[in-house]
């Protein structure tokens, strides 16, 4: 039985757009641990048929996050990630020589596919348990800085639901950082009629960030970054890229696509 026997495309696809993104921009992003899962990928693999945009619009939010959470251990020392959502994502892998204490939360059938999938490293903490009922922050120490990471994830929820969980997080881990994926409402609404065309209703988004600033404010954190998503890969990649990725990415770096970074 393989490793990814039983696991569905929402935890295989990411995993292999980091897989084709390390083959064939590894200047830009290159995954070890990813490469080394590949012989286990479904050979009727999804990402196979992805377009180069596609795969790229996965890995620049890898690539980004990676960044911000170096420059995070480098202001704060010893700290700890917290990824909520982890999936088969390998970040713990990509920085391991930041000495950074890696918490990977997600529901127990995920987390049980990730340690076969995975195996635990010296610097990680697996956590089973649902990011929206919260008490999995209590299997996580107060003291140190901090740093949560949510990609992927919270354009499937409902906005008072995010907030919910923000609010939760400032009440136990004030002072802490949080990073996470947005769209604007018109691209949260272009690909709901795009997953709406494919059959798969269950996969509707619905929360979205027009202005990182105004949802700061009115989410009582402070706004510390408002990035788009392709910033360094339309600079580094250039006309290594087709012409159509190129300006489906200048498109999305016009607002539809960001990663916000607040503190809590």
């Amino acid at each position: 039985m393989g490793v990814f026997d039983g696991v569905a495309d929402t935890l295989y696809i990411p995993l292999a757009a980091r897989v084709t993104a390390s083959k064939r921009f590894p200047q830009y992003f290159y995954d070890a641990a990813a490469l080394r899962l590949e012989a286990e990928l479904p050979s009727d693999s999804i990402q196979k048929n992805a377009s180069e945009y596609y795969t790229l619009a996965s890995v620049a939010r890898y690539h980004n996050i990676d960044e911000m959470a170096r420059g995070f251990v480098a202001a704060h020392g010893a700290c700890d990630i917290v990824n909520m959502g982890a999936g088969l994502e390998t970040m713990h892998c990509r920085l391991a020589d930041t000495g950074a204490t890696f918490y990977e939360i997600d529901m127990p059938r995920v987390i049980a596919h990730r340690r076969r999938a995975l195996g635990i490293g010296e610097n990680e903490v697996l956590i089973g348990g649902d990011l929206r009922m919260g008490d999995w922050m209590e299997q996580i120490e107060l003291k140190g800085a901090k740093l949560f990471v949510a990609c992927g994830v919270f354009m499937y929820w409902q906005e008072e639901e995010v907030r919910s969980l923000i609010g939760a997080l400032q009440a136990r881990f004030g002072g802490s950082e949080l990073v996470f994926d947005a769209m604007s409402a018109s691209a949260l609404k272009f690909a709901n009629r795009h997953v709406r065309k494919t059959g798969n209703e269950g996969a509707k988004m619905g929360f979205s960030i027009d202005n990182a600033r105004a949802f700061a404010r009115s989410s009582c954190t402070e706004l510390l970054e408002c990035r788009p998503f392709f910033r360094d890969i339309r600079s580094s990649l250039g006309k290594q890229l087709k012409l159509s990725t190129r300006i489906s990415m200048a498109f999305a770096d016009g607002g539809m696509g960001k990663l916000v970074r607040l503190r809590l």
